[in-house]
């Protein structure tokens, strides 16, 4: 309206004449979260492209009270899925056919009504329309059996229906076995009568007369050698024909596009499994337990539409929780009771019509690849599956490839394969009498692997390495005449899988999986002593001191026992490092020393031993010894061209530049500790990295990058149950949290740091952190209760060998002695640091030099 008639009460914007009833219709149509216009709306609007939008036409809708048919425009985000809306009761979709508008409902079809409602699966439709959309005259819809393939097929033809003015029909092949089969299939689909020498030249006449229609041929697997001569055919003389076909494997025709159906995102799953409940009057709501398991039973489902039918329809007898709990009974759990007797009444039946048309060869290979977990390579498949005298000539990737075409096996990566955990169990089944040889084959080759490959390829293998583990551990108590072999093997895998654990977590894995070994008897000494070594590690950095203390001291016994001077050197290692971070100095150089003693004449171990020495000066404040240790260390890593160890070092070095005051080359260690540890996706050392590039930024001023890499540290410490990460993050933090003012927030991490190194058994790193508690409790206007943290810091820090926390403490101390006016102590505390420092090897720039001034500044 014009401005004098809106400032006169008028509004400013009125619908009236025939856009008046269209825009109403419109809105009738669309559905919700649609944006719906005409096509002159749209072209009104410009590009829709250039406002971050997307257009889709959805065909031309005869709308009620406007007298010619009108084409409907969807405005969508990028990203979203258009889908054509429903036809409703004062608008429906038409096509124009010999001149006339005809609705979309009176096209030929036989697609019928869906008995229940479709759930999902909008990203996939809108997959098949463009695929059509942009030419393709032939889709094969793709996947294993129960995924939905049948359902989406029939989903999409109903809903682009006006796409097809020809008609849409579907076809069943799945009682077909060849030729005459698939004709009479189509010819009752189309609703013709055969007669004459060559039905598929019949049909073809029928399909080329019908002009732009769609075929959809169901269950084509088992007749795709005929495809050439039926389907090839109809595509050759029907030009407008357009095909959609649902089967279990790849057709190879010319012009063919394969769409791969994934099964269903873990949300889609759930709304399928509360939908068929609905549907089955299952009216009640699930108690919070039972829907709290849903997403994770769905998954252990492997999403599989058919699945998650079956166990919703199990709902009244066994409820999700409890088939979660039996979920090894899938194929017992899946199955429908009644009168239902076809291949979909049980997930069983749907499998065993795949294996049926597999060749001997694949069923063999099939079956064998089930004891892979989380994947194989082909280098994989080929070291542990054995063929049959009569398909030795077969390649086993030729037979993999035909296996993945056949929708049984699927590619994770270019070089890895995987198998949904139904098709495993049911491989699992089939493996029968040859399960334990397969086995075998199957430990054996990883426990042939290297602990510096399996963490290259980023713990890519730990599934298989830990079910193998598994076997072999509990197999060896039953075969006494492989036993020793089977034990060799399940300690190996053993110590493999805490390769991958310590660089992923969690670590508390590895002590559940050598418990069965552990608790063993009748282990070989050397045996016996590899396992004490992963328990001992893996509580050592859970922080409990005295579980990894004893495992350590019992593994050392054992390989004395067995003579292995090198196993015992690098025990002795991890004793001693244990040591250091409880703060027993004394007792680590003694271990040190014994180790180097043994002369084991190892690479592996000098490394070890190097690293640990750095360590144990570093403790001791003699930074050009921790520097030499490392460097040594450093270039042994390199030689034996471990990244792992490389990292790790580099993180060490890193933390003595930070120590000495030198923030350049602090970062460049760090920053190649980090790129290591990315490489690797080793998480131990990602963390340790952050934790020391934000105390380093900390000390720089850089506070909320400090806080970034500390909240970061933090989050991977609590993933990977490292407790003595945890404790230094939550320390560094509460340094942060002090440095910019807000000592409130100071205080509670500081006392977590506190009560965590408490926990540990380290009285040292109790009294550092304790120190840092002290000056926040004095920001905070609690100097009694600074003093008395302060005091007994003291205590714990002069009972130990640490003299460089000691002699921070006492600067610290003396700061806020002298800020609260008790200048005559802090003097005394000052030169008692000055006296402690003369005897530490520390550089003018670092920590401790940096908090006698600042003492010495609040004293002046």
């Amino acid at each position: 309206n014009k401005p004098e008639d809106v400032a006169n009460g008028a509004v400013p914007f009125d619908v009236d004449g025939l856009a008046l009833p269209a825009a109403a219709r419109v809105m009738s149509v669309a559905q919700g979260g649609q944006t719906l216009l005409s096509a002159d709306a749209a072209g009104a609007l410009g590009s829709p492209r250039t406002a971050a939008r997307e257009i889709t036409s959805h065909g031309h809708w005869r709308l009620k009270g406007i007298d010619e048919p009108i084409e409907l425009i969807e405005l969508s985000l990028p990203g979203t899925i258009p889908i054509p809306p429903p036809d409703g009761a004062k608008a429906y979709r038409v096509v124009e056919r010999d001149g006339l508008w005809v609705p979309v409902r009176e096209l030929p079809n036989n697609l019928g009504r869906d008995l229940d409602r479709f759930v999902g699966r909008r990203v996939a439709l809108r997959e098949l329309a463009k695929a059509f959309e942009d030419g393709a005259r032939l889709v094969n819809l793709i996947g294993i059996g129960g995924i939905g393939k049948t359902r989406l097929a029939r989903r999409y033809a109903q809903a682009w229906l006006g796409d097809h003015p020809g008609g849409c029909w579907f076809c069943d092949l799945s009682s077909a076995r060849g030729v005459d089969g698939i004709a009479l299939a189509v010819a009752q689909a189309l609703q013709v009568p055969l007669g004459g020498a060559d039905p598929v030249q019949q049909l073809a006449a029928v399909l080329q007369g019908l002009g732009e229609c769609l075929l959809v041929l169901d269950n084509f697997e088992q007749v795709a050698r005929c495809a050439s001569s039926t389907l090839g055919e109809w595509m050759a003389r029907a030009l407008d024909l357009r095909v959609l076909v649902t089967s279990r494997e790849v057709l190879g025709l010319p012009g063919e596009q394969v769409q791969v159906l994934a099964p269903l995102d873990t949300d889609e799953g759930v709304d399928l499994y509360l939908q068929r409940l609905r549907d089955g009057g299952h009216t009640a709501p699930l108690d919070s337990a039972d829907q709290a398991v849903l997403p994770k039973l769905v998954a252990m489902l492997d999403q599989l539409p058919l699945a998650i039918e079956l166990s919703a329809a199990r709902v009244r007898s066994v409820g999700p929780s409890e088939q979660l709990r039996r979920i090894g009974e899938r194929f017992r759990l899946l199955a429908v009771r009644g009168g239902r007797h076809d291949r979909q009444a049980t997930i069983r039946s749907t499998l065993d019509w795949s294996w049926d048309l597999l060749r001997e060869s694949e069923q063999t290979l099939l079956a064998q690849l089930s004891v892979f977990d989380g994947g194989f390579t082909l280098e994989a498949a080929e070291a542990v599956c054995e063929l049959s005298q009569s398909s030795a000539d077969e390649w086993i990737a030729d037979l993999l490839q035909s296996l993945v075409e056949k929708s049984l096996l699927r590619r994770a990566s270019l070089q890895r394969f995987e198998m949904l955990r139904t098709v495993q169990d049911y491989g699992l089944e089939r493996l029968g009498a040859n399960g334990q040889a397969t086995r075998l084959r199957h430990a054996r080759h990883f426990a042939g692997r290297s602990d510096t490959s399996l963490q290259s390829e980023r713990g890519i293998e730990l599934d298989n390495l830990v079910s193998a583990c598994r076997w072999a551990g509990a197999e060896s108590l039953h075969e006494s005449q492989r036993g020793l072999e089977l034990e060799r093997l399940a300690v190996a895998l053993l110590v493999h899988a805490w390769a991958v654990l310590r660089l992923t977590g969690p670590f508390r894995a590895a002590i559940e999986l050598a418990r069965p070994l552990h608790e063993r008897a009748d282990l070989q000494p050397a045996s016996v002593a590899r396992v004490c070594r992963v328990v001992g590690a893996a509580h050592g950095l859970l922080g409990r001191a005295v579980e990894a203390r004893a495992s350590f001291e019992a593994g050392i016994r054992w390989a004395d026992a067995a003579g292995d001077r090198a196993l015992a050197a690098h025990l002795q290692c991890l004793l001693a490092d244990q040591d250091i971070r409880s703060g027993r100095l004394a007792e680590a150089e003694v271990l040190l020393r014994q180790a180097r003693a043994l002369d084991a004449r190892d690479e592996g171990v000098e490394l070890v031993l190097a690293s640990t020495e750095g360590q144990a000066a570093l403790a001791r404040s003699e930074p050009m010894q921790a520097r030499q240790c490392f460097e040594r260390a450093l270039a042994l890593a390199r030689q034996q061209g471990d990244r792992r160890w490389e990292g790790g070092i580099q993180g060490n070095l890193g933390r003595l530049a930070i120590v000495n005051g030198q923030p350049d080359a602090a970062r460049l260690h760090l920053s190649e500790a980090l790129r290591c540890a990315a490489e690797l996706g080793d998480r131990q050392w990602e963390g340790n990295v952050h934790c020391n590039l934000g105390f380093l930024l900390f000390e720089q001023g850089e506070l909320a990058a400090a806080g970034t890499h500390l909240n970061h540290a933090l989050e991977l410490s609590r993933m990977l149950g490292h407790r003595w990460l945890e404790a230094t993050v939550l320390c560094n933090l509460g340094l942060v949290h002090g440095a910019r003012g807000a000592h409130g927030e100071a205080v509670p991490c500081l006392e977590a740091a506190v009560r965590i190194a408490h926990e540990l058994g380290a009285p040292a790193t109790e009294g550092q952190f304790g120190g840092y508690l002290a000056v926040a409790m004095a920001a905070t206007g609690d100097l009694d209760g600074a003093l008395s943290t302060f005091e007994w810091a003291q205590t714990l820090l002069s009972a130990s060998e640490h003299a460089h926390d000691h002699a921070l403490l006492l600067s610290l101390r003396s700061r806020v002695l002298a800020e609260a006016g008790r200048t005559e102590q802090a003097a005394r505390d000052i030169r008692a640091v000055e006296a402690m420092a003369a005897g530490l090897r520390v550089g003018p720039d670092s920590e401790l030099h940096r908090s006698m001034a600042a003492a010495r500044a609040a004293l002046s």
